[in-house]
C-alpha cells in the first residue's frame, strides 16, 4: 500500500504542477489578449457625424461622387505603391444598412 501511495502521490503532484502551468499560461494569455483588445478598442475612430439625415445624404451623394471620379484619375491623390484607386461611396439599397445615428 505504501508503494502504491508513493506512486499515486507522485502522479498527483505532477498532474497538479501541469495543471498549474496550464492555468498560469492561460491566465497570462487572457490578460494580454484583454489588454490588446482594450487598446485596439480605444484606437477605433468615433463615427458620429453631424449629418442630420444620413439616409438622405447617401441617396444623393452627387458632389461626392464627382470628387471621387475626379480623384480616381489624379495620380497625386494616390499614395506610392497603393495601386489603383478603388474607393466608392455607398448608396442606399436593400442590401446596404445605414444607421440613423
Amino acid at each position: 500500500m505504501d508503494a502504491i501511495r508513493e506512486v499515486a502521490e507522485r502522479y498527483y503532484s505532477q498532474t497538479k504542477d501541469h495543471y498549474g502551468d496550464a492555468l498560469r499560461v492561460e491566465s497570462e494569455a487572457r490578460e494580454k489578449c484583454t489588454a490588446d483588445i482594450k487598446a485596439a478598442y480605444k484606437q477605433l475612430p468615433e463615427f458620429k457625424g453631424t449629418i442630420p439625415d444620413p439616409e438622405q445624404f447617401l441617396r444623393s451623394p452627387g458632389p461626392l461622387q464627382g470628387e471621387a471620379r475626379e480623384a480616381s484619375v489624379n495620380p497625386n491623390v494616390q499614395l506610392p505603391g497603393s495601386g489603383s484607386k478603388v474607393d466608392s461611396i455607398p448608396t442606399v439599397r436593400s442590401d446596404v444598412v445605414v444607421s440613423e445615428a
